[in-house]
């Protein structure tokens, strides 16, 4: 699951890069193309530590969503409205300040000890 939501969110970011290599006869508005860049599927193939072939083969099944999906900005701003609009009801924030830890650091707490 974790590599297809990282192959939607990093091609959703190089859909302008992946139309920018297409034929002068291809139009981003006639739907994605076929095949991706050989550029962009060795970027993928880094970024997300997939085989070519899996990256082509993702492109193959998920190139339409990517293509219909919203832009990083469209995307960002949808996020953020959610959490302005809803958010503070549920008592969730869209930023958060937490500490860089999750349990209790000092050497004396109970939490550190066991139970009593």
């Amino acid at each position: 699951m974790a590599d297809i939501l990282g192959f939607i969110a990093l091609t959703t970011r190089v859909c302008r890069d992946i139309d920018l290599a297409q034929s002068i006869h291809v139009s981003a508005e006639l739907g994605p193309p076929l095949r991706l860049p050989p550029t962009i599927v060795d970027f993928l193939a880094a970024g997300l530590n997939l085989s070519t072939e899996d990256v082509e083969e993702c492109w193959a099944v998920l190139k339409e969503v990517v293509w219909d999906a919203p832009g990083p900005e469209q995307s960002v701003r949808q996020v953020e409205t959610v959490f302005e609009v809803h958010g503070h009801a549920s008592g969730i924030a869209s930023r958060t300040f937490y500490p860089p830890t999750t349990t209790c650091t000092q050497a004396m707490s109970s939490r550190n000890r066991g139970f009593l």
